[in-house]
């Protein structure tokens, strides 16, 4: 999987939806015929300390099991990218 693509979505609370984020994403790596994504989505505040799913994007992309990462509007290099 090394050659996947991490996308990284984060909304602050539970009531708020996650849709344009992941359309963003989405619709961006269409553009670049990036196919390998791994989606990876917090609901919590920014303020709190753990966010699971950014840990576990973080673990992959450590693993090599991840060649890139983004999240909405930035584009986050990683290692070996």
């Amino acid at each position: 999987m090394n050659n996947a693509t991490a996308l990284y979505v984060r909304v602050s609370s539970l009531d708020q939806r996650q849709d344009s984020q992941v359309k963003e994403l989405k619709n961006h790596c269409r553009l670049r015929k990036w196919t390998n994504l791994v989606f990876y989505q917090d609901k919590l505040s920014g303020a709190e300390v753990a966010r699971p799913e950014l840990d576990r994007m973080m673990s992959d992309v450590r693993a090599g099991r991840i060649g890139g990462c983004m999240r909405a509007q930035r584009h986050i290099p990683c290692a070996g990218t």
